[in-house]
């Protein structure tokens, strides 16, 4: 069961992240505009907070990646790849195919490392994305604290994005990444892996060549 429930999460995770790469990319190429909806939401001020919160945040984040091109670009090209090695390989796991526990372990490992250098290089982003956040929010009186002024209070709200930001690192990342590591590498699943029928994961350096047909 748990092995089940950590491929299906990892392949919902490569879904999504596969999708949220090729809007990056189509954004950063030119081929997709910002959405004029970011900028109207925003401005109405019959908008939820919470929502105008999350248009602010994805304006932020568009403007950022902008910015940040020349790393931004690489890192959703890597993230494309990634994330639809990760789909193979959870979906290839999930039917129970021979031997593809090294090759699902691999990609696990190379989608973490990937996580961990997109969190460092787009440092900035976040800085940018909370510091969006936080303004707008006390400029329209959600964020405001008592007993602090308007500068105290935009920070205040900015360090509580940032921690939010770095739960989600941790849940989505650390979390299913070191979740399904676990799930790969316990005896049970290695046993299973061993019995199970099927042709060899492609790409599995520990798998051997299958004998050629006659």
């Amino acid at each position: 069961g748990y092995l089940v429930a950590a491929m299906s999460l990892l392949w919902v995770v490569g879904v999504f992240g596969s999708t949220g790469a090729c809007s990056n990319l189509a954004y950063l190429r030119g081929s997709q505009r910002m959405p004029s909806a970011l900028q109207a939401d925003a401005a109405d001020p019959g908008t939820h907070p919470w929502v105008r919160s999350g248009v602010v945040r994805e304006r932020a984040r568009l403007e950022a990646l902008a910015t940040e091109h020349r790393v931004a670009f690489p890192l959703s090209v890597a993230k494309l790849l990634i994330n639809i090695l990760l789909v193979v390989a959870a979906g290839a796991a999930l039917t129970g195919r021979r031997n593809v526990r090294s090759f699902a372990l691999q990609v696990v490992a190379a989608s973490a490392a990937l996580a961990a250098i997109d969190w460092v290089l787009m440092a900035q982003m976040r800085e940018i994305m909370a510091q969006a956040v936080a303004a707008d929010a006390v400029e329209h009186g959600v964020g405001n604290l008592p007993d602090m002024d308007q500068e105290q209070s935009v920070e205040m709200v900015r360090e509580i994005h940032l921690w939010a930001e770095r739960l989600r690192f941790a849940m989505l990342e650390v979390g299913v990444f070191g979740g399904a590591a676990v799930a790969l590498t316990r005896q049970r699943t290695k046993d299973y892996f061993a019995a199970a029928p099927g042709a060899d994961a492609p790409g599995d350096p520990s798998s051997p060549d299958d004998p050629p047909s006659s």
